[in-house]
């Protein structure tokens, strides 16, 4: 989605908070799902607002079980989110990580081990 690209930070923002919300529509999370890995590229974005919504709309899609395989490689990168240099940051990847680790306990894939 062109939206997660787009050069101002808000756009960005509200693209990602907006796809993470529509995916609570059983007719939206197949779409949802191919634009995950966008959404993952955003917790490395410059503005750290945006890095805290798509973080936070990654916890949101967590809520979907359909969902699963594609939040897993999120796992990771909400890892070294712990590290950002913004505590609003850090705060919110905290929150989310319970959410998605739970989804890979259940699934046993081991996303965590190195």
């Amino acid at each position: 989605m062109e939206l997660l690209k787009d050069t101002e930070a808000d756009i960005r923002s509200t693209a990602a908070s907006t796809l993470g919300k529509l995916a609570t529509y059983a007719e939206f999370c197949d779409p949802v799902c191919s634009i995950i890995p966008s959404i993952i590229e955003l917790l490395t974005d410059d503005d750290p607002d945006v890095r805290s919504v798509a973080a936070s709309a990654l916890g949101a899609l967590a809520e979907q079980t359909t969902l699963r395989d594609a939040l897993e490689m999120a796992i990771k990168p909400l890892v070294r989110l712990l590290k950002d240099p913004d505590s609003h940051v850090r705060f919110v990847a905290a929150s989310t990580l319970p959410r998605l680790v739970y989804l890979d306990a259940e699934s046993s894939s081991g996303a965590l081990e190195p």
